[in-house]
């Protein structure tokens, strides 16, 4: 008989809607938790540990609240039902395969991040546009790959560092502001575009 941890306590109690008030979310606490569709997370929040819902299929609907600093490496990986996310505030870097393989189809960042780690959404069919803030100023390997559906990616900022497969497997246009710097007629393998600046 395996003695079932609090999370798997508070799951069994709990079904398929969360609030979770603990500040840290261990790794792998609900992975492939296939029940869970929708997570709450308090403002007492602070980190999402490495794949913390992986897995978790049936996850529709999360909340992170802007009291979350940092989340882990794959840690909402293929959860594919997940269509939308906001990354709070004090997130600065986007882990490895955080979201690879989810079903995400909006991504909303916050000024606050500086980096997007290899393969953060890879195999993201769903995404279509991106935007891309200006405080980004780095985008790691296979970032967007195979994202198949993705049709453009607008930069508000500077051109970041990026791996030349950061887009393999995509073919968007990537569009940038007057006035920013950096830019070439391409960046990652990809074709560019400028925009007038916002007034």
């Amino acid at each position: 008989f395996k003695q079932k941890t609090a999370y798997e306590i508070r799951l069994s109690l709990v079904g398929s809607e969360m609030c979770i008030r603990d500040r840290y979310i261990d790794d792998f606490a609900f992975r492939s938790c296939a029940q869970i569709n929708t997570i709450n997370l308090s403002d007492e929040v602070l980190t999402v540990g490495n794949g913390a819902f992986s897995g978790c299929s049936s996850l529709a609907t999360v909340f992170l609240p802007d009291s979350i600093t940092s989340i882990g490496q794959m840690a909402f990986y293929k959860c594919e039902n997940l269509t939308d996310i906001k990354i709070p505030e004090k997130v600065k870097l986007i882990g490895a395969q955080t979201f690879s393989g989810s079903g995400l189809r909006s991504v909303q960042f916050s000024s606050g991040i500086t980096s997007i780690s290899k393969g953060a959404f890879f195999d993201c069919k769903g995404l279509a546009k991106l935007t891309i803030p200006e405080s980004v100023k780095s985008i790691g390997r296979g970032a967007f790959s195979r994202c198949a559906n993705l049709e453009s990616v607008t930069f508000l900022g500077d051109a970041p560092s990026a791996s030349s497969d950061a887009f393999a497997g995509t073919s968007p246009t990537v569009y940038y502001t007057a006035g920013t710097q950096g830019w070439s007629e391409q960046f990652s393998g990809l074709n560019t575009e400028e925009t007038p600046s916002q007034p």
